[in-house]
């Protein structure tokens, strides 16, 4: 059961983030209902503007990450959005310009069942279910399509920290000390220098 704790004006994607689905008020703006753990979070920003926020957040936009989906990826409709390196992803279920759009974070999933042609069962980690108006197939997609973008990023990250390392040499600093110096920069650090 999910309980509706409050509402926001902002809001940060974690990873008890489970699913942001739009949500119109009756004066007809779009908001967001946030499914975080057990419970629903009203926030007055529209899906994809949270998104965004979140990119920001981190050093780069929506647009910027969805650029990098794509090329990473090799496929540029409804691309999976990695907010932060680890585990953290959101896919959409639908366009992200689709005012019915909504985001779910791959992670917490543990099953989804078909419910008809057009609707799905989504069950998380902590046995929240819920219902999307989207096939089967295409949500089975997007898991895979959220996996393996996590995969790849992953890997290239480690694949750039294993790889990345400075080539040092001796040399005399301004004091006539022994220190070290990067070659690929020339630069003495400050932890080269040492005070009197």
């Amino acid at each position: 059961m999910v309980y509706i704790s409050e509402i926001s004006e902002n809001y940060s994607i974690n990873l008890l983030t489970l699913a942001i689905f739009p949500f119109t008020t009756k004066k007809g703006e779009l908001f967001s209902e946030i499914y975080e753990g057990n419970q629903s979070i009203i926030c007055s920003l529209p899906p994809k503007e949270i998104i965004n926020r979140n990119c920001i957040e981190l050093g780069c936009s929506y647009d910027g990450k969805k650029t990098g989906t794509r090329a990473l990826m090799n496929y540029s409709y409804k691309v999976p959005i990695a907010i932060d390196a680890f585990s953290i992803c959101l896919f959409p279920t639908h366009s992200p310009s689709h005012i019915s759009c909504s985001w779910i974070s791959v992670s917490p999933i543990v099953e989804v069942k078909k419910i008809g042609s057009l609707q799905t069962n989504i069950i998380f980690k902590n046995n929240v279910e819920i219902t999307v108006s989207v096939s089967h197939h295409s949500i089975t997609n997007q898991i895979s399509r959220s996996n393996a973008l996590l995969k790849k990023v992953n890997h290239n990250l480690e694949k750039k920290n294993s790889s990345s390392f400075f080539i040092k040499s001796e040399h005399k600093n301004k004091k006539g000390m022994e220190g070290e110096k990067c070659k690929e920069d020339n630069i003495l650090y400050p932890e080269d220098y040492e005070e009197n």
